[in-house]
């Protein structure tokens, strides 16, 4: 394992929308982080990137870039069908992961990958950057504090209109639809923030001409007598909110997984009003500083000890759940 003063090495793989704004800037934000490769299939895309970031090598194919031995780590951000193919060949080529989310389709495809991470004495975490915002310190702290005593309900909305009809969202065979695309942003909060596991799931879908969820929503049951619910879509502006109501007051956010500007937070306590505005903060590169520190001293991720296959498994009873109706 890398010691504290040794740069991570970083390979892009591909040119994907979502490395250019998010992930490259990211790790080149971090001075102890370094792109030093990057692939597409399309090998002029590779070099016009790798001049445009100042990126040394580049390749026109995956495997090439796998078997760099410059490169320690790996950010994949293929579609959720590649996750697990080149996950797996990452892993067996001796690097790190860094997995955009969702890990993979279903759960069994992050059980491989978990399995196979271990197998290989490799580290693989998934992308779930939303959670590194500075809003949630405060809202894990207002919870345990019981600040708005016992949690009876979470609510969570997480919808856009997708304009795009060829935006690999609306492509099944590449996991395409809402709910992988921003339900497993839900799932991941709802089980984070009550630190439960939820026992049954009740769901309905509206799917589109190419077949993939267009909308979702669904009620979950946790333990204790706690619901929870979300809906998230690819075809309506219905915006994004978070709410946790207790049995003595309530937390809101208006932005739980985007703050490009300011979060604004809001505790209520009986006829008390607390709000607080949260400076923007770059998830993205606290999400690979914190991947970099377990590279580092060689624990494993939350990934690695279930929670992306935990995440997934419930991802899988909503589909199932939303069929049966």
């Amino acid at each position: 394992m890398p010691d504290s003063s040794t740069t991570i090495n970083w390979g892009i793989l591909p040119c994907s929308r979502v490395a250019r704004q998010r992930w490259i800037p990211a790790i080149q934000s971090l001075p102890d982080a370094r792109i030093a490769a990057i692939a597409s299939r399309d090998l002029k895309k590779a070099q016009n990137w790798a001049d445009e970031f100042n990126i040394t090598h580049n390749y026109d194919n995956y495997q090439a870039l796998l078997q760099d031995d410059r490169v320690n780590a790996i950010f994949i951000g293929l579609p959720n069908s590649l996750h697990l193919e080149w996950t797996l060949a990452a892993l067996e080529a001796g690097k790190h992961v860094l997995c955009d989310k969702p890990l993979g389709i279903t759960a069994r495809q992050a059980e491989t990958m978990v399995n196979a991470a271990h197998q290989q004495n490799r580290l693989l975490t998934e992308g779930f950057m939303y959670h590194f915002h500075d809003q949630y310190t405060l809202i894990h702290q207002w919870l345990a504090e019981g600040a708005i005593g016992n949690i009876r309900h979470i609510a969570i909305s997480f919808n856009f209109v997708l304009a795009d009809p060829q935006n690999i969202r609306f492509n099944p065979e590449l996991g395409g639809g809402a709910l992988l695309d921003l339900g497993c942003y839900c799932v991941h909060a709802i089980r984070t923030l009550s630190g439960m596991e939820p026992l049954s799931v009740q769901a309905r879908q509206y799917l589109g001409p190419t077949g993939v969820d267009l909308r979702t929503a669904a009620v979950l049951e946790l333990p204790d007598g706690i619901t929870a619910s979300f809906d998230c879509a690819i075809d309506h502006a219905g915006g994004r909110q978070l709410v946790i109501g207790g049995d003595q007051g309530r937390i809101f956010s208006a932005q739980p997984f985007t703050a490009k500007e300011a979060a604004l937070v809001t505790l209520h306590r009986g006829d008390q009003l607390e709000q607080h505005s949260i400076q923007p903060v770059n998830m993205y590169a606290a999400c690979v500083q914190h991947f970099q520190a377990h590279i580092r001293n060689g624990r494993p991720t939350d990934t690695m000890n279930g929670d992306s296959a935990n995440n997934l498994r419930v991802l899988d009873a909503i589909t199932q759940a939303a069929r049966n109706n």
